[in-house]
């Protein structure tokens, strides 16, 4: 949580720049702060400059782990995954992680669905948002 604090820092100094935001909730989720990295990146989504569907891909992504390390339930989880895949079709990883949540609730036309959807991209695209086996930014 080490950068945690430049970023409350630069937030509150430019309450208006999305990236902060963004940064911020990734890293208060990475430092297991999940029920304050949650309002900060909804806070990202309200920002009319957030308009990058990778990271917006990517912030639903880590709404998602946060929910899920918090107990908040399959529905919400899977809210979270749906609102990613919706963000950004063409990147792989918001779908496997989909498939992997239908997976978990014994959903199996909708893994299947999901696994579908990712075997279809062949080249995805390199992204320092991609990490192997999740984990939450």
């Amino acid at each position: 949580m080490r950068y945690a604090s430049l970023l409350r820092r630069f937030s509150a100094d430019e309450p208006h720049e999305p990236r902060y935001a963004y940064y911020l909730g990734r890293e208060l989720c990475r430092a297991g702060s999940y029920a304050e990295a949650i309002p900060e990146l909804e806070r990202f989504f309200r920002m009319s400059d957030a308009h990058d569907p990778q990271e917006r891909c990517f912030a639903w992504r880590v709404i998602a782990w946060a929910r899920e390390q918090l107990g908040r339930g399959p529905d919400a989880v899977l809210e979270a995954l749906l609102r990613a895949t919706a963000e950004s079709p063409h990147e792989r990883e918001p779908w496997v992680e989909l498939a992997a949540a239908m997976a978990r609730v014994g959903n199996w036309p909708n893994c299947l669905a999901a696994a579908a959807n990712a075997l279809r991209i062949v080249n995805p695209a390199l992204s320092y948002r991609i990490e192997p086996g999740g984990g939450g930014g």
